[in-house]
């Protein structure tokens, strides 16, 4: 889960109750209620149950699907406690499964009979009932539907503190917090809904140097590439120096602008800090003309109709302020979450948002305040602030261009596949979070586009900040061959175990295995089993799809994303088209997490434990820290926001054509 279940306090609870029995009881041929060994707010050996259901039936009992729903997870799992869970894949045959896993983890695992299968079924509302103790009937694929009273497996062990053979069975909402599991089978509830706990709205200089410090500490334990950003030393002054700048008290509100603060400093593509306090839904007051950096230079993005002429015109003056003046000013007050070299987001953040960067809003008294423009041939122009009506767009047709370049291949299915002409075919991928018959669609659509021999495939990996590995895997093998350009690739983490206190970690057990110190090297790394060509490649029995790829990318293209893209790159396969990505080329830090929350303000970070490299070459076609850099560059600017189609996508096919007419299928340095 995102965030641990110690966080499940500061929660309140959402739509938990259904109306009447709707679910069958999950042990064949028992009436609702029947076994029940525990139920939440039942202790267990000392533990507090909060929300799960352990049902007993003798060892081979059928388990039977509650409702029709999609399998949205399977695995192999193993409770260590009523809120920590180990978990393994399980891709195929049960007791292989076990068997690798008992081979390689046993010493981390209690009795092995309680390692057993986990079934997440997403039901209709969008809530998932887990299911746990299970021999399954059959391999699953995430995706597959299932049908209400279908069998899923047999009962085999759930818990390693209840002697009897039997079940868990848990149901989470659509936002992944715990409902009450008894109420759906018409049962009367003993589960209680966790407690709000509301922070603090004013902090002691004493509590928010604690907060601070406490993340700080956690950064600089559990982050490995904090030093991209800075030298340890550099850090530390930088932490003092801020904490020396607090005042003797302060509401939650400016700790969070402090918050922002560091986390201008401390960024990265895969890093979380919460700093943002809940405000009640309001429309922001916007200006007739909106400014936008492009180029080194401020210029009128977007204006009313009345104002339309002042769109594309140059400004000087902001409020008596330049450029320069303005961004002097601290930029806090934005989410900084990119890589430390990368400069797209940024170059984003500031063509589409710079009427709300620090310099401009520090400038005006009040909201409503007209902000006054000097443009480059000296008119001064007093632009009114007005409230933005959803329903008669301020900016006219010209705010769905500006929309499009923010939510561009963000599709209601997470992906798209189209053929485009007799030439070009094309793959929008809005996640790499796909379940396996998804995955399977995309790969079965370029198998068929390489039967057919088409020549240019498009993917599109606007606005998407990755997913699972499995997946990128998938179709990375359908488009690279096994024998792919040789990198130096490894994993590095600061350690194996942690005494920084998470939400989601055991404060000392190990998290790691397989990773070895390096003489001369801070930290731990893991090597792969072989250096050469495409260890990742399996060996194939379909052919590579031959055509040309060519793959869109912009300052949203993070993690999997970026990999997919500098693979593609890396092996001279296409083009890369657009933007460069939000992840580094070289390495991202990713994988697995560590969620800390602070202790007074109640805000947390999400924190990345793993810094993953997967190639140390260091070129023109890959400067260092950067990330996937286009071969074809095509920076934002006005016309892409006044077009009336998608201007990206247009400019690609554009290229395509002109590579097809003159026969040009070399790949550009």
């Amino acid at each position: 889960m995102f965030l641990a279940l110690g966080l499940l306090m500061l929660w309140a609870m959402q739509g938990h109750a259904q109306e009447g029995p709707t679910l069958l009881w999950p042990i064949e041929g028992k009436q609702a209620g029947e076994d029940i060994l525990y139920r939440p707010q039942d202790y267990i050996d000392r533990e507090l149950n909060l929300d799960n259901l352990f049902i007993q039936a003798p060892e081979g009992s059928q388990v039977v699907c509650p409702t029709d729903a999609v399998v949205r997870s399977i695995s192999l799992s193993y409770y260590s406690s009523l809120t920590q869970t180990m978990g393994f894949p399980l891709g195929g045959d049960f007791g292989v499964a076990v068997a690798e896993v008992k081979a390689k983890y046993a010493s981390r695992l209690g009795p092995i009979r309680y390692l057993a299968a986990q079934i997440g079924l997403k039901m209709k509302d969008g809530s998932t009932i887990y299911i746990s103790g299970l021999r399954p009937a059959r391999p699953f694929k995430t995706g597959q539907r299932v049908s209400r009273g279908e069998l899923l497996g047999t009962v085999l062990y759930s818990y390693h503190k209840i002697n009897e053979p039997s079940i868990s069975l848990s149901i989470s909402s659509a936002q992944g917090k715990p409902r009450d599991p008894m109420t759906p089978f018409g049962l009367k509830t003993t589960y209680k809904a966790p407690v709000v706990s509301k922070p603090k709205a004013t902090l002691s200089r004493a509590e928010a140097e604690a907060d601070y410090r406490q993340l700080a500490q956690a950064i600089r334990e559990l982050y490995p590439s904090l030093e991209d950003l800075m030298s340890l030393d550099e850090y530390d002054r930088f932490v003092e120096a801020e904490i020396a700048r607090l005042p003797l008290q302060l509401s939650r509100r400016e700790f969070g602008r402090i918050l922002s603060r560091y986390n201008r400093q401390i960024h990265d593509s895969h890093l979380f800090i919460d700093w943002q306090t809940s405000s009640s839904p309001r429309t922001p007051m916007i200006p007739e003309i909106m400014p936008s950096k492009v180029g080194g230079k401020l210029v009128a993005l977007l204006a009313s109709k009345r104002l339309e002429r002042y769109i594309g015109r140059e400004i000087t003056h902001i409020n008596g302020r330049s450029l320069s003046e303005l961004e002097a000013l601290e930029d806090v007050g934005q989410r900084h979450i990119y890589d430390a070299g990368v400069r797209s987001v940024l170059e984003r953040n500031h063509f589409l948002k710079y009427f709300f960067t620090e310099g401009i809003q520090l400038s005006r008294k009040r909201e409503s305040d007209p902000i006054r423009m000097t443009f480059a041939d000296g008119e001064v122009l007093d632009v009114p602030m007005l409230k933005q009506d959803i329903n008669k767009p301020l900016y006219g047709q010209s705010l769905q261009g500006y929309a499009r370049v923010q939510r561009v291949n963000r599709h209601k299915d997470r992906f798209d596949l189209r053929v485009l002409s007799d030439t070009t075919a094309y793959i929008g991928l809005s996640t790499f979070e796909l379940n396996e018959v998804e995955t399977d669609s995309i790969v079965a659509f370029i198998r068929e586009m390489t039967r057919r021999r088409q020549p240019a495939l498009v993917i599109d990996l606007r606005n998407n900040p990755g997913g699972a590995v499995e997946v990128l895997e998938a179709i990375t093998n359908e488009l690279l061959p096994r024998e792919r350009v040789a990198v130096k690739s490894y994993s590095m983490v600061n350690a194996v175990a942690f005494d920084t206190p998470t939400l989601n970690l055991v404060q000392g057990e190990p998290i790691f295995e397989g990773y070895k110190p390096i003489e001369g090297r801070r930290g731990l790394y893991l090597l792969p089993q072989s250096q050469e060509a495409s260890p990742e490649g399996e060996e194939r029995t379909t052919e590579v799809y031959p055509g040309r790829v060519y793959v869109l990318t912009d300052a949203g293209s993070a993690s999997a994303s970026t990999e997919l893209a500098g693979s593609i790159k890396r092996n001279r396969r296409g083009l890369v088209i657009g933007r460069e990505t939000q992840s580094a080329y070289h390495c991202f830090t990713a994988q697995k997490f560590a969620n800390v929350g602070l202790k007074h303000s109640h805000f947390y970070a999400v924190i990345p434990l793993v810094r993953c490299v997967f190639d140390e070459t260091v070129d023109e076609r890959f400067p260092r820290g950067r990330g996937v850099m286009p071969d074809l560059h095509i920076p934002l600017s006005l016309e892409e926001v006044h077009s009336e189609g998608d201007y990206l996508l247009e400019r690609t096919l554009q290229q395509i054509r002109q590579d097809l007419r003159t026969g040009d299928t070399s790949i550009h340095p």
